[in-house]
């Protein structure tokens, strides 16, 4: 009877080590596996833009001549490491981007950069960003657009000159017109529809209008025949936006 415990014994002790033996030669041919490639993309508000892709971010409507900055990131999402060997704007000189140069960027890790703009015009604008990395011959390319906008004004909208005497210059008129924008803004064209009215002094056009600033126009009506004339003083701002005001007077 001892002899048939010492016999299971044995071999349960046999059984263990070749379980060890077994493992131990699984653990030394299990193979190593390789990381993946990297992954570079740029996170937009509308979702990540991978090389190869049509990708676009709209600025929207912005005032002229003044400053816009918005941060994005380079983010890796694949296994390997990268190197962003080039940032840079191609297209209108109204956009530019800062960032810290080029730079390895690691599996995992953010990169972050900035794309400013300022709007010349009230027209659109548009230039692209170009991102190049050495692991990759694509490039991840994305569409920037702006508006320039010069919405932000205020103008007297009439002058009413009166009752002046036939052939008589009447009093100077004030008309103004104020920036309530953020960026600064040309008068580039100044109009009158009706030769009875008239600046009372030369203005030259491409008068700048700084932000929270008034330019003032004086006119002066002088009329030719009795009775009411009405007529208007037509002011463009920055080649696109007109504004109007109202110029009348009564002749005795």
């Amino acid at each position: 009877m001892s002899h048939v415990r010492r016999s299971a014994r044995t071999l349960r002790e046999l059984l263990a080590a070749v379980s060890v033996s077994i493992v131990g030669v699984s653990g030394c041919t299990q193979a190593t596996s390789e990381p993946g490639p990297p992954d570079l993309v740029v996170r937009l508000p509308d979702g990540d833009c991978h090389a190869g892709q049509e990708c676009a971010f709209d600025f929207g409507a912005l005032d002229v001549n003044s400053e816009h900055i918005r941060a994005f990131d380079v983010i890796n999402l694949g296994e390997s490491d990268d190197f962003i060997a080039d940032i840079k704007i191609i297209g209108d000189p109204g956009f530019s981007v800062h960032a810290s140069g080029p730079g390895t960027l690691a599996a995992g890790d953010s990169f972050p950069f900035a794309i400013s703009v300022r709007p010349p015009d009230a027209v659109a604008s548009t230039a692209h960003l170009e991102i190049r990395t050495r692991s990759s011959s694509s490039v991840i390319r994305v569409r920037l657009t702006v508006q320039g906008s010069v919405a932000g004004f205020a103008i007297t909208p009439e002058c009413d000159f009166g009752d002046v005497p036939v052939g008589t210059t009447s009093a100077p008129c004030d008309i103004n017109l104020t920036n309530l924008g953020a960026g600064q803004v040309a008068l580039d064209d100044l109009r009158v529809d009706n030769s009875v009215f008239q600046p009372n002094a030369a203005y030259p056009l491409g008068i700048a209008v700084p932000p929270n600033s008034t330019v003032t126009i004086s006119m002066v009506a002088t009329p030719l025949s009795t009775g009411s004339v009405v007529g208007h003083l037509l002011l463009r701002v920055e080649t696109a936006v007109d504004f109007v005001t109202t110029l009348r007077v009564n002749g005795i």
